[in-house]
C-alpha cells in the first residue's frame, strides 16, 4: 500500500480492509497534509482523502501543585509546550484518564482523581489525542486531614 502525504509517497502496511499503518514524512509543525491511498503500487491514488495535522509532541516541564489530598478533586496545572486545543485531549493520572481544561499552548489543568490508598505518588502525563503521551511527572497524595476540634474556639 502506498500513501501520498501532499505528494510525498511512502509505503505503508495494510492492517485490514479499512486501516493502513504508515510513518508520516518529516515536516514542519502545524502543517496540514492531505493523505491519499494507492493499492496498485502507487500508479493511481484515491480521489477521496483525509487531512493529517502535524503537531509537536507535548512536553510537561512542571506540575503545580506537586502534591494534594487523598480525596482528590483539586486542580493540577501542567506547564510545558505543545498542548493543543484538540477534540480528544486527556490527562493520565496514574491509571485514571481525566479530561483536561486547555488554558493555552503551554498550560493545561487536570483534576486530580481520588486516591483511597492514602499516601502515595502517581505519574501524571498528557496527550493531545489519547494515543501519544508526554513524559510524566510525579504527583504525591497525602492523607486527608479531618479537623476534630479547635482551641480556643474564638479570640
Amino acid at each position: 500500500v502506498h500513501v501520498s502525504f501532499n505528494d510525498t509517497i511512502v509505503i505503508g502496511t495494510a492492517m485490514n480492509n479499512t486501516s493502513v499503518r504508515v510513518r508520516a514524512p518529516l515536516t514542519v509543525n502545524g502543517t496540514a497534509l492531505i493523505l491519499r491511498v494507492s493499492t496498485d503500487g502507487g500508479s493511481t491514488f484515491s480521489d477521496s482523502h483525509a487531512i493529517f495535522y502535524v503537531r509537536e509532541l507535548p512536553v510537561i516541564s512542571a506540575i503545580v501543585p506537586f502534591h494534594g489530598p487523598a480525596n482528590g478533586r483539586n486542580n493540577i496545572t501542567l506547564s510545558g509546550s505543545g498542548f493543543a486545543s484538540s477534540p480528544s485531549p486527556l490527562c493520565k493520572c496514574g491509571q485514571e484518564l481525566v479530561l483536561p481544561v486547555f488554558v493555552q499552548p503551554d498550560e493545561v489543568v487536570c483534576n486530580a482523581p481520588r486516591n483511597d490508598v492514602g499516601h502515595k505518588s502517581i505519574d501524571v502525563a498528557f496527550s493531545n489525542d489519547g494515543i501519544d503521551w508526554t513524559n510524566s511527572l510525579s504527583y504525591s497524595y497525602f492523607p486527608a486531614i479531618d479537623v476534630i476540634d479547635i482551641f480556643p474556639s474564638s479570640l
